[in-house]
């Protein structure tokens, strides 16, 4: 009966470990690779210039930088979607609150919409800032 019981307990302890694994830290590693590829991507793009005149089509860069920072805006509200109970986790400060990823998703959809077209760059710069503040506090 010992044996029993000492292997329940071991098979209920491996399921708990599975658990806590795959619904709490699987979301949580992937929400810092998705922080790390934002700063990637920050660097990454901040070199390109804003026009001085509208162009007929952008440079593929300019189109390749935009897509990203929408993509990477889609991907924080999805992760932020899939981490069970983000408000109990935003509250003890261990994610960001789902307010601050709200503002995140909006300077990076703004970045898309913003490099590249002419006189932009304060704004680039000011959307840049802001994604980095909100990164930072964690």
């Amino acid at each position: 009966m010992d044996g029993i019981l000492s292997y329940l307990s071991l098979l209920l302890v491996g399921a708990g470990g599975w658990v806590a694994t795959h619904l709490i830290g699987k979301p949580f590693l992937a929400c810092l690779d998705l922080r790390t590829e934002i700063t990637r991507c920050l660097v990454l793009y901040a070199n390109i210039p804003c026009s001085i005149t509208p162009k007929v089509a952008p440079p593929p860069r300019t189109i390749e930088a935009r897509n990203k920072y929408r993509e990477l805006a889609s991907q924080l509200i999805a992760i932020g979607n899939t981490i069970p109970f983000y408000q109990v986790w935003s509250l003890i400060g261990m994610i960001p609150k789902w307010s601050e990823l709200q503002e995140a998703k909006g300077n990076l959809i703004g970045l898309s919409n913003s490099i590249g077209e002419p006189n932009q760059s304060l704004e680039i710069s000011r959307r840049e800032e802001h994604v980095r503040r909100l990164h930072r506090n964690r």
